[in-house]
């Protein structure tokens, strides 16, 4: 079977450097494509602290091609927030319309991690929908046109949403790059939030929880510390990060712990603070939280065939990104893709975005799950040559990967090119 070719970043189809790479290596002084190894040396010699390097060529994107991404993905956060509000919250309007999406096939699916919507509602008694707030980053790749796909929906602990900031922030370091400096998305998004409930980020009661514990030990290096750097854009804007002793405490209101008055939800907890968090701090107490309990669930593999029909349905729009359409496209699937994601891994070079209820400035570019056993990857034939002379294998980008260590590449968008 004939295979489109893949787009290209680097180059038009005439071989000619595209605008944006050749604005950036006007403003860096040498090809981006070849950097020095001078820095190659500092990105590759654990530039963000743990076992991680940085792969030192870029991907650089056009302000369109910004534009595109920040815009499709608010779209579907906010499609996605309307659908927990009605499907989860309120009168399930979607899921009688006529979709294939039924209250029968939701609550089957909710049932195979053991809840249901009534669970959902008994959490969320004497919260408002308006609280429906949460980090969301889709993968997303290119296809042979240069159209942006989505490959999967993510919410609630994405990974990324702090290293996007300092993996960029490593590259730009190490080329002496004169770049715009972009606030973090996850810091940005939280002190929006925080706005909106009347609170600052250092208020006293105002605390987050970023405890990663060692639920990633099985596929990541020996140190991963994006939890550890999550912690520290927190702090950075005056966040009181409670690990979970001193969660436990606030909880039982434990003399000298601050009345809880908002959560900040970015870590994988022990199931113990899962539950004090869920039961105690926001069921019980009704403290608002960023990625509430149930919001993880719009990230259900078995959704993302209905996220088109939803953008239509919610906010009578045309879907800006595409949907990739190897998935879970019959509701028949929806067991297989919940335990397993997609029945075939894609072996393509992804991009996840990074947005808290809409917006992105920091886009990490990154190897998708599951496809390191020599499947050449969909991407950009201009690059190889640069990743032989690294060491590096395309084939093999994932954070598990010890030739390289490599978990992300940096991602500029460059001025009007």
């Amino acid at each position: 079977m004939h295979q489109a070719a893949a787009y290209d970043e680097v180059c038009d189809d005439d071989g000619t450097r595209r605008p944006a790479y050749r604005l950036l290596q006007s403003w860096l002084g040498w090809d981006p494509l070849h950097p020095p190894d001078s820095i190659s040396q500092r990105l590759r010699n654990r530039p963000l602290r743990d076992d991680h390097s940085v792969l030192p060529v870029p991907l650089v994107l056009t302000r369109e091609d910004h534009r595109t991404l920040v815009d499709g993905v608010a779209q579907r956060a906010r499609a996605l927030q309307m659908f927990y509000a009605d499907a989860f919250l309120g009168k399930q309007e979607y899921l009688r319309s006529g979709t294939s999406l039924t209250v029968g096939l939701l609550e089957e699916m909710l049932a195979v991690v053991d809840t249901s919507v009534n669970y959902f509602r008994t959490w969320w008694k004497g919260h408002d929908p308006s609280e429906i707030r949460f980090v969301y980053g889709p993968d997303l790749v290119r296809d042979a046109s240069g159209r942006w796909v989505v490959l999967e929906d993510n919410v609630g602990c994405v990974g990324g949403c702090a290293d996007a900031f300092y993996v960029n922030d490593a590259y730009v370091q190490a080329a002496g790059a004169v770049l715009r400096p972009t606030e973090p998305d996850l810091s940005r998004a939280v002190k929006e939030w925080l706005e909106v409930l009347g609170l600052v980020p250092d208020e006293p009661g105002v605390v987050a929880l970023v405890t990663d514990g060692d639920s990633l030990d099985e596929y990541l290096p020996t140190r991963f510390d994006e939890d550890d750097r999550r912690a520290q854009l927190l702090r950075d804007i005056g966040v009181a990060v409670l690990d979970d002793s001193g969660f436990a405490e606030a909880c039982r209101g434990a003399q000298g712990a601050s009345e809880l008055k908002a959560i900040v939800n970015v870590g994988v907890f022990s199931a113990t603070t899962w539950e004090l968090f869920r039961d105690v701090a926001f069921g019980l107490r009704r403290v608002p939280a960023l990625n509430a309990p149930g919001t993880i669930m719009l990230g259900h593999k078995a959704l993302l065939p209905y996220m088109d029909e939803m953008i239509g349905f919610y906010l009578g729009e045309v879907p800006i990104l595409v949907r990739r359409g190897r998935c879970c496209s019959h509701p028949a699937n929806f067991r297989r893709t919940w335990r397993t994601g997609f029945s075939r891994r894609p072996s393509v070079v992804g991009a996840t975005a990074c947005s808290c209820f809409g917006g992105s400035n920091q886009i990490n570019w990154q190897r998708c799950k599951g496809s390191s056993k020599g499947h050449g990857p969909a991407s950009r034939q201009s690059l190889s040559s640069t990743w032989s002379r690294l060491g590096l294998r395309s084939t093999a980008w994932h954070p598990a990967c010890t030739r390289w260590r490599c978990g992300r590449s940096p991602t500029l968008w460059i001025g009007s090119a």
